[in-house]
């Protein structure tokens, strides 16, 4: 699946760079040799029709929607990043992108949010608890490595090269103590969760403000920062950040 996704961000960079016809020979390679197989859901395959009708058109010099190919690519590599577990995840080679990589461990630790919630409506709260840790703990460490390892060698790379717009390093640091306070902020109300219907109330706007700017945030790093990086520094620099971010999803067991 790994190897997947690295082929759609290819083709996407290519799209974006207007180099049509060679990102049209990767998209038919991958349609017919590994995205048919990959997705069999109604939802799914909505994206993948609208792959593959874009391709025909190409090919027959009809006009596509090229944002709306983007988008679906983009979606069905979501899809991929869903379904890929922890292990697969700790044996990430050398070729995958940072913006890539990134999107998979914020994937991988968000999902401890869904299963929190998930637990707190079945009434299992100690589960629904260490569930919440769980995710904090992986925060935690992941912001602490990106505010220790990467934000320097951000800083001291956009002092040479210039900020990309809208890359202000202090807004990255300023959103993970905003993360810190809303994550406080839920749980501040933790005491009332055995009496789940007040706990949800009273926590409703608190979840919703913390689920909205977590993806706020990975768009920003997704977008702008990993990017930033991803597209300045060497390939054995790059490499040494990759292990620096999987180190940030260590094993926990709680």
């Amino acid at each position: 699946m790994l190897e997947t996704i690295k082929k759609i961000s290819t083709i996407i960079d290519l799209l974006e760079k207007k180099q049509h016809s060679f990102a049209f020979f990767e998209l038919k390679k991958l349609i017919y040799t590994e995205l048919s197989n990959l997705f069999e859901e109604p939802n799914d395959l909505v994206f993948l029709n609208n792959i593959v009708d874009s391709y025909e058109k190409k090919a027959l010099g009809q006009s596509y929607d090229f944002k709306s190919l983007i988008f679906s690519l983009q979606k069905i590599k979501e899809k991929i990043i869903s379904k890929i577990n922890i292990e697969q995840l700790r044996l990430v080679d050398d070729t995958i992108n940072l913006v890539d990589l990134n999107e998979i461990i914020h994937h991988f630790i968000f999902k401890n949010f869904y299963q929190h919630f998930s637990s707190l409506f079945d009434s299992n709260f100690d589960l629904s608890f260490k569930q919440w840790e769980k995710m904090r703990f992986y925060i935690d460490r992941h912001a602490y490595i990106e505010d220790t390892v990467f934000e320097p060698i951000y800083i001291s790379l956009s002092s040479k090269i210039g900020t990309p717009k809208g890359g202000d390093y202090n807004q990255f640091i300023y959103e993970h103590k905003i993360l810190k306070k809303l994550i406080e902020d839920i749980e501040k109300n933790f005491e009332k969760m055995s009496t789940k219907e007040i706990y949800v109330v009273d926590n409703l706007d608190n979840y919703f403000y913390f689920k909205n700017f977590w993806i706020h945030h990975g768009l920003r790093e997704k977008n702008i920062f990993y990017k930033f990086l991803e597209e300045n520094l060497d390939d054995g620099f790059k490499q040494d950040l990759r292990k620096e971010l999987v180190k940030s999803i260590k094993e926990w067991e709680f």
